[in-house]
């Protein structure tokens, strides 16, 4: 039978072994140069340990950096969850509390809520945080046709980049204004959470919401009351330094006249005195 197509291998003779790498093999030899230097030794185990860092870096990177599409709908799974946080950066028991009085709104309010809690977005993509949440809230459909009246809020807890939105229905905008949203942000979410306490801000900012929904909320004066307080106390702070320095200004006039005075008098001294000597001259 012809051998054509096939890979002919050099006969084995009887006995014949070759030590690799410490193992015996059977068959062709293998020759291999394993005489490297210690110092190339250990360039290439740090440039070893450089590549795996890099990888991990970009790896990590690559799985914390969202686009719409990437981020767990919830709700497709269980119709009692309303809070995203695939990289669960809140506690469960927030988690749990959160999704309980979320659910709550949408039966007693008719308000559906969602959460979602990122690491990062992608910024080749998106703009900013408003329009991934935007286009977030639009592909979610998050709101009852017939009323929109549906309120989706990002939290991205990258330190480079800690931010909070609040994208609202058309149904909601008369209720939950830009200023009131930024309100929210600003004095009930943002303390808790510059310390790492996510699901503490994310509470207090839907408690908050949901005050203003029932007309409950005193934000608004509250605000208004600590702004009126801090212009008061800015204006009084100011007013004690101008009196301040209105008073170092007095003093410091004082000082020059008495001064001016002392001068004066000295020379009106001096010059007495020199008379009296031309009369003593004349007068001998």
């Amino acid at each position: 039978e012809s051998g054509r197509g096939r890979l002919r291998m050099p006969a084995k003779k009887a006995g014949y072994m070759m030590r690799v790498c410490g193992c015996s093999y059977s068959g062709t030899r293998i020759i291999l140069n394993t005489s490297i230097s210690p110092k190339l030794m250990n360039r290439l185990h740090h440039s070893l340990i450089a590549l795996l860092v890099a990888l991990t870096t970009w790896s990590a990177t690559a799985q914390t950096t969202y686009r719409v599409e990437d981020v767990p709908n919830v709700q497709l799974i269980d119709y009692t969850r309303f809070v995203s946080d695939p990289n669960d950066s809140i506690d469960e028991a927030d988690e749990a509390v959160l999704n309980q009085r979320i659910g709550y709104l949408r039966d007693s309010l008719d308000v559906e809520i969602a959460v979602v809690v990122l690491p990062a977005i992608d910024g080749d993509k998106y703009g900013s945080a408003r329009e991934f949440a935007n286009e977030l809230f639009n592909t979610w459909g998050i709101g009852k046709k017939e009323t929109n009246r549906g309120l989706l809020i990002l939290l991205i807890t990258n330190e480079d980049n800690r931010e909070i939105t609040f994208e609202v229905g058309y149904g909601l905008e008369g209720e939950l204004t830009d200023g009131l949203c930024k309100l929210i942000q600003k004095r009930r979410m943002i303390p808790p959470m510059k310390e790492g306490r996510y699901g503490e801000g994310l509470l207090a900012g839907l408690e908050e919401v949901r005050k203003i929904l029932v007309g409950e909320s005193t934000l608004e004066a509250d605000a208004k009351a600590e702004d009126e307080k801090e212009t008061k106390d800015f204006v009084i702070k100011a007013c004690k330094i101008w009196w301040g320095i209105g008073a170092v200004v007095v003093i410091l006039l004082l000082l020059i006249q008495l001064m001016e005075a002392q001068t004066s008098k000295s020379d009106a001294e001096i010059k007495e005195t020199k008379d009296n000597c031309n009369l003593a001259v004349i007068g001998g």
